[in-house]
């Protein structure tokens, strides 16, 4: 599961009007249908080149499982919005940073599509050009969501959030499913992965362009989206991190939204490359279209479970499911540890027929472990991010950049797993870091325990008492 999609990535938001030239209002209202599906879309396929893309594309041009898994940490400066925000937020309104980034987006899928047509031994330019992503998607990110919320009411934000969700996770299988099966059946037609990258990634290119062309056309020019020209408040973060580690067991809790997802990257970093890595080699030798047809059926798996925890969560609450499901978060891992154990037996499969007479390769053994072990992950992540939430409120003025706080634990520990799996394999290999993400988990898990849950949970309360007085004061 990539965490980078999580939306506890909240960035704190900052209003002014005074020293900024507006743009001139064109359209103050329009329909959400008319942006919000293409705008979630293109976010979720976004979130491909700096979760899944980069370790694919690496271990299919033959880099190591050390380089595979480093490719993780290109990813980091999504991690790390909180301390740029006041950066980014003084370059122009949320609608102008939003379109800026999507077309630098498409350019730069330009350029690294085109980068693959070369002759480079290095992997180094690739590298470069993940990170420059990373930071590209950043800047996306903060700016979305800043227009969201300016250009929605709270009705609209209500129906959207739900419908922007589907759209961003057809957007991310669209990555994840349809791209990576391209990938394979170019590669099937040209011998050469560096080809059939450089050719799909061009093709995105388009599609991204085309896409900007539309929002820019369609996006609507929200009167409280004005930007704003104040000084940088690091200042603010700072304090707030050590309002935060102040709290009770403030540094159990850091450790916590740490460590929790640390193992699930272990595992992840993986997961890939011992599924492409050959027989001779410990992995399973499966093609990009056999991983590409799996896809769909995880990601769905996902949601549904997911949905299915956060209901599990609402009958019995916070403090009795966190415990119970937080073991799930781990303990499905031991199916995917299993699979190098018994390498010859997973590594069967059936031929399925696609429309086309296309035939794709099911490896029976690796869908269930998969399914069951993203199953549970949906069902504890549930949980753990409702635990998240109630953290977050109780922030009080500082909810927003606890929220990002959180988010940036949460995130990070992921990305440090994910960076850190391919070192761990070439010393130990599969079966031992499969095994090492189950091992370091269980101390996340026994955290649980001592966490200041039951306070958590009342002030939680206690801050949607305080909103609700301050509403019916103000009505």
């Amino acid at each position: 599961m990539n965490l980078e999609s999580s939306s506890l990535i909240v960035r704190p938001t900052y209003q002014a009007t005074m020293g900024v030239k507006e743009e001139k209002p064109r359209k103050d209202i329009a329909s959400p249908w008319s942006f919000v599906p293409c705008s979630e879309f293109v976010y979720g396929l976004l979130r491909n080149y700096t979760g899944m893309f980069p370790s694919l594309i690496f271990k299919t041009l033959g880099a190591s499982n050390a380089v595979v898994g480093f490719t993780y940490l290109l990813a980091l400066p999504l991690g790390f919005n909180v301390f740029w925000a006041p950066v980014v937020e003084r370059l122009g309104t949320h609608r102008s940073n939003f379109l800026r980034a999507l077309l630098l987006f498409a350019i730069w899928s330009l350029l690294l599509g085109s980068a693959f047509f070369l002759p480079l031994e290095s992997l180094w330019l690739p590298a470069l050009l993940f990170f420059t992503a990373s930071v590209i998607l950043s800047v996306f990110d903060m700016s979305y969501l800043g227009f969201k919320v300016s250009a929605l009411s709270n009705s609209q934000l209500e129906l959207f959030t739900g419908v922007g969700n589907a759209f961003f996770r057809m957007g991310v299988m669209a990555g994840s499913t349809f791209m990576v099966y391209l990938v394979g059946v170019a590669f099937d037609a040209s011998g050469d992965y560096r080809t059939a990258w450089a050719w799909i990634l061009t093709g995105a290119s388009v599609f991204l362009f085309l896409a900007w062309l539309y929002l820019k056309l369609t996006l609507v020019y929200p009167p409280s989206d004005t930007g704003t020209k104040s000084k940088l408040t690091f200042s603010l973060y700072a304090q707030s991190f050590i309002e935060f580690i102040r709290q009770p067991r403030g540094l159990l809790i850091t450790v916590y939204l740490f460590l929790t997802p640390f193992g699930e990257g272990l595992l992840a970093g993986m997961k890939t490359p011992f599924y492409i890595d050959p027989l001779a080699e410990g992995g399973l030798g499966m093609d990009l279209k056999a991983i590409g047809v799996m896809a769909p059926i995880s990601t769905t798996t996902m949601i549904l479970t997911g949905i299915f925890g956060g209901l599990i969560v609402r009958k019995f609450g916070l403090g009795r499911c966190l415990f119970p499901l937080g073991f799930l978060m781990f303990v499905p891992n031991i199916g995917i540890a299993l699979l190098p154990l018994f390498q010859e037996t997973a590594a069967n499969h059936f031929d399925f027929v696609l429309f086309g007479g296309i035939e794709v390769e099911v490896y029976h053994w690796v869908w269930l472990a998969n399914l069951v072990e993203i199953a549970g992950y949906g069902l504890a992540f549930a949980a753990y991010l409702t635990f998240c939430a109630f953290l977050i409120k109780t922030g009080g003025h500082n909810k927003a950049t606890f929220a990002a706080l959180v988010g940036s634990l949460t995130l990070v520990g992921y990305l440090t797993g994910g960076g850190i799996s391919g070192i761990v394999q070439e010393n130990i290999g599969y079966f031992w870091t499969f095994t090492t993400s189950f091992l370091v988990s269980l101390p996340a898990w026994l955290m649980i325990l001592a966490l200041p849950l039951r306070q958590i949970i009342e002030r939680s309360q206690a801050a949607d008492r305080q909103d609700v007085e301050v509403q019916d004061e103000r009505s």
